[in-house]
């Protein structure tokens, strides 16, 4: 009913018959106002507990104290794949739902929920009606006993989510600490928040002694001040990535390596809040440019030494020449055969420096053969006792068995002797001399900066003193040409003539020397499976010489008139042309027999091999000696290894000269 003042009120109406004479019922109105609105309420909240219970938002059920399950809304039952015909026939019971292994921790949530009437959330499990499982997080209270209210909620998705994370934690934590990078988080006062594995070799400290400490503070920045200038212009670049390039030293051993970082400033990124580092270690990188620098300062001041001794061979030629022809037409003890005498050997000394600079520069034709390098130490192992000296104690390790090498005999004793007098002159005081020789192999990156040198089998030979040894920056500089530590007492060609030879023989020499603890020079030549070569037989006598025709071809006329006299004086026909061209000319018009063409390699406009391959189609059977300071062409070398010319180093004496002619013409004919 509604009041006068508009308030709804809800009334309860009785009716009572009265007795009496007249027919009379009594009226009697209670106000239930109250208990209408709790009616309501309980039903509203009946109501929205049943639209929550089958919402399938979470499970709900209902079980006794004994674990038979005695309500359970859809969402429950589709959660454990169970039906409603399974709940109605009594199916469900707590035991059957619980695995072996949590029954122990169901039986304590029980007496937890009897006591307490409240059971705080917990994860636990739940078998599904095939055996499988689902992961749960369930809540419990207490109804009228012996019932209580469970609360469940599948944990399915996040424990996925879980996994799916920490998966990819573990994929991203192993890609970072397998990276060679270093890749840290930093704050904004450098303190390290996070670093990868390759940060404590780099630094060479553990990983732990890194965390939480400030890089300015670690011993490993070697310039404090520039390291800090270029991490505040990072700070003042939000967002920008900024490269740096400094040195640090490793805590472990004290070595400089030479890195990169490549910084960006995250801190305004709520997600990170920091200062992300890629620090790159470029050390090797850097020892390449620098080999590669001092590779390409080399090669530039060898092909000026090879230049150099081109033109100063010819000069030597000349001046070796006449001056023997001079002592031969003088009478022995005369004083003016003494002075030619003194003048011959200055030109021999000055032969053999150019000869050191063609070494050097690798642009000497050699004679390679197959060796074994334990007969060229025996040869020369007497002359090294000697050389060293008393005070030097010498030591031989030879592995047996051992490679041969593929090698220029004469070259590969002065590498060995160069070797032996360096080391002795490390050793003024005394001290052990070791030479060693064994088997190696040599793999692609040992060989990255050599060229020449190619991975696989070779033979080592050790040149190892016990003397002063050398600095990081001698050690850097020991094989340039004219670089020397004796003050003026050598020509700082020795270790140069050594890089030079084995790297023109497909080798490799490295160094190893620490001040006060000696120095190892290790020298390694291409092994091979060939036979050893046979040894050359007894040289032609000097005085014999010929009739046959002989063509010459020179350029440098004081050289060419004197090539000419000499093999006049033996009785050859000698032809002569100043140019390949004046040589071709002569070949295509001279109507007897060419027996040999001494022709030098480099002359302008055509080259000696140049001429050679012009007139071998119309001269088959002539022969071919080349005559050169030195030479860089590839053919001329590959035909005087295959035995289809011979090659004749200048500067030329006489009797070299004429020895080498007559070997030529008394060889037997080349197979084609």
């Amino acid at each position: 009913m509604t009041r006068k003042d508009g308030q709804v009120r809800w009334i309860e109406v009785r009716t009572q018959e009265v007795p009496g004479p007249e027919p009379r019922r009594l009226v009697v109105g209670r106000d239930i106002t109250s208990e209408k609105a709790t009616a309501d309420a309980l039903t509203l909240s009946e109501n929205r507990f049943q639209r929550l219970s089958e919402a399938g938002v979470l499970g709900m059920m209902v079980s006794d104290s004994t674990g038979q399950i005695r309500e359970a809304n859809q969402a429950f039952l589709d959660m454990i794949q169970y039906t409603r015909a399974d709940l109605d026939a009594g199916a469900l019971r707590w035991d059957l739902l619980t695995p072996p292994e949590w029954t122990a921790q169901s039986s304590r949530l029980t007496a937890e929920l009897q006591s307490t009437s409240v059971l705080r959330p917990v994860e636990k499990e739940y078998l599904r009606k095939d055996g499988t499982r689902v992961p749960v997080l369930i809540a419990s209270v207490a109804l009228q006993p012996p019932l209580h209210l469970t609360l469940i909620v599948d944990q399915t998705e996040r424990r996925a989510a879980e996994l799916a994370l920490r998966r990819s934690e573990s994929l991203f934590r192993a890609i970072l600490d397998t990276s060679p990078d270093v890749i840290s988080l930093c704050a904004a006062d450098t303190t390290v928040l996070y670093a990868s594995a390759a940060a404590a070799w780099l630094a060479g400290v553990p990983l732990g002694e890194l965390v939480g400490k400030r890089l300015l503070d670690l011993p490993m920045i070697t310039d404090r001040e520039a390291y800090l200038r270029e991490w505040n212009r990072c700070l003042e670049q939000p967002g920008v990535t900024v490269r740096h390039q400094f040195s640090s030293r490793r805590a472990s051993d004290g070595e400089l390596r030479f890195v990169e970082s490549i910084r960006t400033n995250h801190l305004e990124d709520p997600h990170i809040r920091g200062v992300v580092t890629v620090i790159r270690d470029l050390t090797e990188q850097h020892r390449l440019e620098e080999h590669l620098r001092q590779t390409q300062k080399m090669e530039a001041i060898g092909t000026l030494a090879g230049g150099v001794a081109h033109d100063f061979n010819n000069l030597l030629t000349v001046i070796l020449g006449y001056s023997q022809g001079l002592m031969d037409s003088l009478p022995v003890g005369g004083e003016s055969r003494a002075d030619v005498e003194e003048i011959h050997r200055a030109g021999e000394r000055a032969s053999a420096l150019t000869r050191q600079l063609l070494a050097f520069s690798r642009k000497q034709v050699l004679d390679p053969r197959v060796l074994d390098v334990r007969t060229t130490l025996a040869e020369v192992e007497k002359l090294v006792r000697r050389l060293v000296g008393e005070h030097i104690e010498l030591v031989t390790d030879v592995a047996d068995p051992l490679d041969r090498v593929t090698a220029d005999p004469g070259q590969l004793t002065q590498v060995l002797m160069n070797l032996v007098v360096n080391a002795r002159d490390a050793m003024p005081d005394g001290g052990t001399l070791t030479l060693t020789l064994r088997n190696a192999a040599l793999t692609s990156e040992e060989v990255a900066g050599a060229p020449e040198a190619r991975p696989g089998r070779y033979v080592l030979l050790s040149v190892r003193d016990t003397g002063a040894g050398m600095s990081a920056e001698t050690r850097a500089r020991v094989f340039e040409p004219f670089f020397t530590t004796k003050k003026g007492k050598g020509t700082g060609l020795g270790l140069a003539t050594v890089f030079g030879i084995v790297r023109q023989s497909g080798g490799l020499v490295l160094v190893d020397s620490e001040e006060g603890r000696g120095s190892t020079f290790r020298v390694y030549l291409p092994a091979t499976q060939e036979g050893a070569t046979p040894r050359a037989s007894a040289p032609t006598p000097v005085g014999e010489g010929g009739t046959e025709t002989v063509l010459v071809v020179e350029d440098e006329a004081p050289v060419r008139a004197l090539v000419a006299e000499v093999l006049r004086r033996r009785g050859y026909q000698v032809m002569v042309a100043a140019s390949a061209g004046e040589g071709l000319i002569l070949c295509e018009r001279h109507a007897g027999p060419l027996h040999l063409m001494l022709t030098d390699v480099r002359m302008p406009h055509m080259s000696g091999r140049e001429l050679v391959d012009r007139v071998a189609p119309l001269r088959p059977d002539m022969r071919v000696l080349y005559m050169s300071g030195y030479t860089e062409d590839e053919e001329v070398a590959r035909q005087v290894a295959e035995g289809r010319a011979a090659f004749l180093a200048k500067p030329v004496t006489p009797e070299a000269l004429v020895r080498r002619v007559r070997e030529l013409l008394d060889a037997a004919p080349r197979s084609e």
